[in-house]
């Protein structure tokens, strides 16, 4: 079973890990005698890491906390601005249960200390370094909370719900790659995002529901198009969030794009034409965001498959001059999260817009063999987004994976359901990520 909260498995709970790590994250919460520059460049501007396993402070994005960690063959760092741990071995931050209820408890108490000005001994005493502690769940809710539907914003919330429940996004977002903090724009849509993960993986309360003003004045200010209180199209939005976070985070127009937004959404496509007469092949590469299925087959394996079967195309060949070709499509490399849009909107043969109300099946777990060097990948669903009702009075809904079980989501209403359910619904997008991206019971991480 897939979790939704992975375990880091190089942590090793000894007593001497939780001490020093209780020890940095007292000094990070009060400030005192932290030293936050690089032991190396003696800079304190840049993402700093205090080794846990001596006194070592180093620079994450310019290699000097990892020229320690090979030399001293040392595993983990804690971030000086807000105590999270990397992991080495992972090359990235890791949450583990227990050692995030610490930091949790050693925020609260240095808290508590700073507006009172003086901290009981008791207080203290209930930071426990026992490693074999059983903790309770951190947050028993955090990260499953409803959207409150602004008016007509239904589309928005589905795609902050997809976003909010996509393992690889959620990890970029709480290890800190993008604050407000260190933001120098006046209207920066990823600022917003990380606030949403940031507020919804951090409260506690069970009847709370996230408010996305700032998110929709965003949009109203950075897309014309989406702007006004008509209702809007779901795909569209999350089009236009990816876009605006992938120019947001240092994304450029090259290809492949190495923005972490593409690193989590892109793929490519290789598009083959091959002449009938000569057989001479035209090879061309392109970046896969999406796939967009058309409803032929009653099932998204069978929906794929004609996706990129061969076709007859009008062609000329530049070898020699013959005018029918074959166009066939290949997944030359098929991206971590892969999103698909069933195409329930389309335009008849009167240009009058309809709604197909077809129930195609789809798995839990699909594995993708398609692509053009014929390696596998297989994948977990994770969230959907459907479309209720007709085009003019629709309403959308979400379905999403947490911590093993599915919850419909429509707006602040949250409801249990069992997976019987999700897999009969008419489902307008669907979200996999990779599976093997996440730890399963066996610890195994992508290679």
């Amino acid at each position: 079973m897939v979790n939704d909260v992975e375990t880091c498995p190089h942590v090793k709970l000894q007593s001497s890990f939780f001490e020093s790590y209780h020890k940095i994250c007292a000094q990070v919460f009060t400030r005192n005698n932290l030293r936050r520059c690089c032991s190396v460049c003696k800079k304190s501007n840049k993402r700093t890491l205090r080794c846990l396993e001596c006194e070592f402070t180093g620079c994450l994005w310019d290699d000097h906390f990892e020229q320690h960690v090979k030399e001293l063959n040392h595993s983990f760092g804690a971030d000086l601005k807000n105590s999270h741990i990397y992991c080495y071995s992972c090359q990235d931050y890791v949450y583990h249960p227990r050692l995030e209820m610490l930091r949790i408890k050693v925020q609260n108490i240095r808290s508590w200390q700073n507006k009172h000005k003086r901290l009981p001994d008791r207080y203290e005493q209930t930071i426990s370094l026992n490693p074999y502690e059983k903790y309770p769940s951190i947050c028993p809710t955090a990260g499953l909370r409803g959207i409150q539907n602004l008016g007509a914003t239904c589309f928005m919330s589905v795609i902050l719900q997809s976003t909010l429940h996509n393992p690889l996004l959620r990890n970029l977002f709480l290890s800190g790659f993008h604050t407000s903090e260190n933001c120098k724009r006046s209207s920066c849509m990823t600022c917003a995002i990380d606030n949403m993960f940031a507020s919804i993986y951090a409260s506690k309360e069970k009847t709370s529901f996230y408010g996305p003003t700032v998110i929709l004045n965003l949009m109203w200010k950075l897309s014309k198009s989406l702007s006004g209180y008509s209702q809007q199209d779901g795909h569209e939005f999350l089009v236009y969030l990816l876009d605006q976070m992938h120019s947001e985070s240092g994304g450029d127009n090259s290809f492949p794009c190495n923005c972490p937004i593409h690193k989590i959404f892109s793929g490519s496509m290789k598009s083959v034409i091959t002449c009938c007469e000569c057989k001479t092949k035209k090879v061309a590469t392109d970046p896969l965001m999406e796939v967009s299925l058309d409803l032929h087959e009653p099932s998204i394996q069978g929906c794929l498959e004609r996706y990129i079967s061969p076709e007859q195309i009008q062609y000329t060949c530049s070898n020699c001059n013959a005018k029918v070709a074959t166009k066939q499509l290949f997944f030359d490399k098929l991206p971590p999260t892969l999103c698909l849009q069933l195409k329930r909107f389309e335009q008849n043969s009167f240009a009058m817009s309809t709604k197909v109300d077809k129930l195609i099946t789809y798995p839990m777990l699909l594995k993708m063999q398609y692509n053009f060097n014929h390696d596998s990948v297989n994948y977990q669903l994770y969230a959907i987004v459907c479309h209720k009702g007709t085009l003019d009075t629709g309403h959308y809904i979400a379905y999403t994976l947490f911590q093993g079980h599915w919850y419909l989501l429509d707006d602040t209403t949250i409801t249990v359901v069992p997976e019987s359910e999700v897999l009969k619904t008419q489902a307008y997008l669907l979200f996999y990520h990779e599976k093997n991206l996440v730890y399963d019971d066996e610890h195994v991480e992508k290679s």
